[in-house]
């Protein structure tokens, strides 16, 4: 599984996702683009992007994207935050499909 961890998270994130191909945006060469041209540039690259922009969903097409979309809710995009959900993290990763978005509320997972 090829991850892709948007820039707008903490690079120590990718831990979370260990035993999988991640890169950070910057990482693969695709840092300070618009969101049109990054998803444009991750298909057929990666198979989950990880982000916390809540409004991609509304602003594009996911559907027709051959990447699936995990979008993260927390209280911030601070490191702290994330460090207790590494194993939901994780698992979330693995059973997003193509083209489908799926969000994780870490302020109401235990």
């Amino acid at each position: 599984m090829r991850i892709l961890i948007d820039e707008c998270l903490p690079q120590e994130i990718m831990a979370a996702f260990r035993a999988a191909e991640i890169l950070s945006v910057p990482e693969a060469g695709l840092a300070a683009r618009s969101d049109t041209a990054l998803l444009d540039a991750m298909e057929g690259r990666f198979e989950v992007f990880v982000t916390v922009d809540k409004s991609l969903r509304f602003q594009h097409d996911l559907a027709r994207r051959r990447v699936g979309f995990r979008v993260l809710r927390a209280e911030s995009n601070r490191i702290e935050t994330f460090l207790p959900h590494f194993a939901t993290l994780r698992a979330a990763a693995f059973k997003v499909k193509p083209g489908q978005v799926l969000e994780i509320d870490l302020e109401k997972t235990p």
